[in-house]
């Protein structure tokens, strides 16, 4: 599992979950990478995205036009998002803590192409897409690993999307 990873299953969804387009040109996302629209086709979303239309269900194939099949991002706990939680400024160096749950955090992209939940993305309105809704592992338990590879280390935890941080949320704005 990719730090960053939707923990619904495709054939568990009610349909209007599923969101289905085209890649875009040389496309090079992994599973679980938040998605945006760009010229009607998906595309994997640059740094502080506050405009997510899904999340992959697959890595993108790499081939131009391909079709896409992700599921929305959907706000309000419908759908959640497990991911490692940790700060670009001290990888693995975060612990759990009970007071993490609740909180509102933005995401970072590696320089290996993983997501991570990023404790020093906390400006509302401007970088923060998750609310910590469980600890997925025990209280003091850090990433294992940097964010440069697939292994989600031991700092995990479960996600609701934001609505603002939504296409559809920035849409209404």
């Amino acid at each position: 599992m990719a730090l960053f990873d939707p923990t619904v299953s495709m054939t568990a969804l009610p349909r209007t979950c599923e969101l289905r387009g085209i890649e875009t040109a040389s496309s090079t996302w992994h599973r679980g990478a938040p998605l945006v629209w760009a010229s009607g086709k998906l595309a994997e979303a640059s740094a502080n995205p506050r405009d997510i239309a899904a999340f992959a269900a697959s890595p993108a194939s790499g081939t131009t036009d391909a079709e896409v099949i992700a599921i929305r991002a959907l706000a309000a706990g419908l759908i959640h998002v497990e991911i490692c939680l940790d700060k670009a400024g001290g990888l693995a160096t975060v612990p759990l803590a009970q007071t993490h749950v609740g909180a509102v955090y933005g995401i970072t992209k590696s320089a290996g192409g993983i997501w991570y939940l990023d404790i020093d993305k906390v400006t509302a309105g401007t970088n923060t897409v998750l609310l910590i809704e469980e600890l997925l592992d025990p209280i003091g338990a850090k990433t294992n690993d940097t964010p440069t590879d697939k292994n989600t280390g031991g700092a995990r935890v479960r996600c609701i999307v934001l609505v603002e941080a939504t296409a559809a949320g920035t849409a209404a704005a």
